[in-house]
């Protein structure tokens, strides 16, 4: 039988980067730099609810919010957990962004299959009702708002997934598949081609070198046949 996988959580915290101000609390079973990405491409997609017309007013102007985990645990405790930090930060008088009082899951990560390819789903379909024009410019403010080190980490981390997912020859396999389908033109070319790509290639190594440089191409090359010979 299969182990169960465990569920490691974050509970988060949204911050005002102008004033410092809690304005969300959420949870997550990704990375909190993650998490972050995902809201600011979920602010792009979706003007009606209150979080993401937050986040947009900041990116809107080249901010956007700061994160910062505030508790981490295992298995089902998230729920108990958001509940509590969100009920915290209101009574301290925060002015959050959350619409509900927590722990419902529906924040920033969908645990089962249905629930990923619903998901998937909903933001399919918002894609498709986009022009061209408005999917490259939501592509655009994302990356902006992304600094140069959060897009080199994500880079990094495709990588290691790409290496981790695949091997050595399964990664070789469309190059050795497009160097197969290419003939090797040395092969293939008459003599006097081959003649012809001679004579060029030295007339341009004429036209871009000395005599002097020539001459010391030549005893460069004679000793190298010398040494070889000794050997």
């Amino acid at each position: 039988m299969a182990a169960t996988k465990v569920l490691n959580w974050t509970v988060y915290v949204l911050k005002c980067p102008r004033t410092r101000a809690v304005r969300y609390v959420g949870w997550t079973s990704q990375t909190i730099t993650a998490r972050l990405r995902q809201h600011i491409r979920e602010s792009e997609m979706n003007g009606r609810v209150y979080r993401c017309r937050w986040i947009m007013s900041l990116v809107s102007i080249g901010l956007i919010p700061e994160i910062e985990a505030v508790e981490c645990g295992t298995g089902e405790t998230w729920q108990e957990a958001e509940r509590r930090w969100i009920a915290t930060y209101r009574a301290k008088g925060a002015r959050l962004v959350n619409a509900t009082d927590g722990g419902e899951g529906t924040p920033g990560l969908a645990i089962t299959p249905d629930g990923r390819r619903e998901r998937s789903e909903r933001i399919r379909k918002r894609l498709a009702a986009m022009t061209a024009e408005q999917r490259s410019e939501m592509v655009r403010r994302a990356k902006a708002a992304c600094t140069p080190e959060q897009r080199s980490e994500s880079a990094r981390k495709a990588v290691a997934a790409y290496l981790a997912s695949t091997t050595h020859e399964e990664r070789s396999a469309p190059r050795k598949k497009g160097a197969a389908k290419r003939p090797n033109p040395l092969v293939v070319a008459t003599a006097e081609q081959r003649h012809e790509w001679a004579r060029n290639a030295k007339a341009a190594h004429l036209a871009k070198t000395t005599p002097e440089q020539r001459s010391a191409e030549g005893r460069r090359s004679a000793a190298t046949r010398a040494a070889r010979r000794r050997a």
